[in-house]
């Protein structure tokens, strides 16, 4: 849990707040009662771009490595019910969903920083190859594209 929540405060640092209004940070009921909770958690944070008043939905994940299941080098995204229930707020905000994922390295400076769409993120378990398609830079902030997107 405590690397869940280094990692988080390392994704809010990549959105500077000159740019970026941290709208919502899910509380996480689990951690403070210590018990796992189903359905608990939807999202980590609600960002919104103060230019453009454009929202989005971040969920934030942390993995020490790689590892491989079969001939696939990847690693555990979320379980089905998380996937159903990003898919369901998802659709209930009518805002975008991102998976922000960092891997290897320390929570507060991973070695790879992965950001792609829920629509991306179908699967338990996701394939390096299919997360490289969202590498980005693990030390630049966060800004928002011509099309309106995180970048």
């Amino acid at each position: 849990m405590v690397l869940r929540r280094e990692f988080e405060e390392y994704i809010i640092r990549l959105f500077p707040d000159a740019e970026w209004e941290i709208t919502d940070r899910c509380s996480d009921t689990s951690l403070q009662i210590d018990r796992k909770i189903i359905g608990d958690v939807s999202y980590d944070l609600i960002v919104k771009h103060r230019h453009t008043s454009r929202q989005f939905i971040i969920q934030c994940k942390y993995r020490t490595r790689f590892h491989y299941e079969g001939d696939h080098e990847g690693i555990d995204w979320a379980k089905p019910y998380q996937i159903c229930n990003y898919k369901n707020f998802q659709q209930e905000k009518g805002w975008p969903y991102l998976g922000v994922i960092g891997v290897g390295g320390r929570p507060g400076q991973p070695g790879h920083l992965f950001v792609l769409p829920l629509e991306s993120l179908r699967y338990e378990f996701m394939w390096k190859r299919s997360l490289i398609l969202g590498k980005r830079d693990t030390m630049i902030p966060f800004a928002i594209d011509e099309q309106g997107w995180i970048k």
